[in-house]
């Protein structure tokens, strides 16, 4: 019986330790965010929002063939001079045991200037190989630190067709 008791108690505890570490990790700096309109951006994989991010950010994982768009709309960074906010983002092939590859980096500027679809910032790539994708912020106003970018809609469409 005494072995019974132990073992439940070492349950418990690695159930609790594992509650903690959770905890600990931190508050994430994206997170799930109501969808943005189907008419506003086309067909989309995932949408979500971004607060608070800095430069090395990185996107959460897809599944992509050949094509990939990703839209942003509503963007705000900290440290601003009035014009001249922007931010540059590399679509990245997620390799396994490789490092990763890299398709080019592309900066959003259109955002900056307000909310709506006429206001979206939008970046497109093309590439042969299959795989898992990530975007990655290169850059926030020019610098790579210091700065802080957030995203009202971030959308992800992996379908060339619309």
């Amino acid at each position: 019986m005494k072995g019974l008791a132990h073992k439940g108690r070492a349950r418990i505890a690695t159930v609790s330790g594992i509650a903690a570490l959770m905890c600990l990790g931190g508050t994430p700096v994206a997170s799930a965010a109501t969808e943005v309109e189907p008419a506003e951006v086309g067909t989309t994989n995932w949408t979500s929002s971004m607060s608070g991010v800095s430069v090395s950010f990185q996107s959460r994982r897809w599944d992509d063939v050949d094509y990939t768009e990703i839209t942003w709309v509503g963007c705000d960074t900290t440290r601003t001079v009035p014009g001249e906010e922007s931010s540059h983002l590399e679509l990245r092939w997620d390799r396994s045991l490789l490092p990763d590859k890299g398709y080019g980096e592309k900066r959003a500027v259109k955002c900056f200037r307000g909310s709506g679809h006429a206001n979206a910032s939008v970046g497109e790539w093309t590439s042969p190989d299959a795989g898992s994708r990530f975007f990655q912020i290169t850059r926030i106003n020019e610098s790579t630190y210091g700065q802080a970018l957030s995203v009202d809609h971030v959308a992800v469409d992996t379908t060339r067709a619309d």
